[in-house]
């Protein structure tokens, strides 16, 4: 786990061929500066994250993967609360 502007980030180092295939957005809304673009960025991020989540529901054998997904989602919310309630309340 990594922090990120007060929240927790859920990005495991991997190699290039074990990356997962929500990874990439993921990291797009971690890494976003611009808050305006944040709130899109971390909806792609959610709904990648949930499509994988349920293609994984059935198979058992991808255990690590769902804990990152649901690490990767809990730290997208911590983001989401974080970030975006400090821009409307600006």
């Amino acid at each position: 786990m990594n922090r990120l502007d007060g929240a927790t980030v859920a990005i495991q180092p991997s190699s290039e061929s074990e990356r997962y295939c929500w990874e990439e957005v993921y990291k797009a809304a971690v890494l976003e500066t611009d808050n305006v673009q944040l709130e899109q960025r971390i909806e792609l991020a959610e709904g990648a994250l949930l499509t994988r989540w349920l293609e994984l529901t059935n198979r058992h054998e991808n255990r690590v993967e769902i804990e990152a997904i649901v690490d990767a989602v809990v730290a997208l919310r911590t983001l989401k609360q974080e970030r975006l309630r400090k821009r409307r309340a600006a």
